[in-house]
C-alpha cells in the first residue's frame, strides 16, 4: 500500500487495528475481574457514540461502525 501512495488507507487499517485493540482489552479486563459486563457495555457505547460524533470527518469510522459487531460480555 505504501509503495502504490495509499497513505489513508494504511492510516484506516491503523486507526481500526486500535480500535479492536481497544475493546480487546475492554474484553480482557472483564474476564480478570477488574470490570464487570455492565461497566464494559457502558465503555463501549461511549466509545461508539465518540466513533459517530467523528464519523462525519472520517468517513472510514463510517465503515467501521458499519461493521460493527462487538457482543459485550453478560
Amino acid at each position: 500500500m505504501h509503495r502504490d501512495g495509499r497513505f489513508q488507507d494504511i492510516n484506516d487499517y491503523c486507526m481500526f487495528d486500535t480500535l479492536d485493540t481497544y475493546f480487546l482489552f475492554l474484553r480482557t479486563r472483564v474476564m480478570t475481574g477488574d470490570i464487570d459486563g455492565k461497566r464494559e457495555a457502558f465503555l463501549i457505547e461511549q466509545a461508539r457514540a465518540f466513533l459517530a460524533e467523528r464519523a462525519i470527518d472520517l468517513p472510514a469510522l463510517k465503515i467501521y461502525l458499519d461493521n460493527w459487531e462487538c457482543k459485550p460480555a453478560r
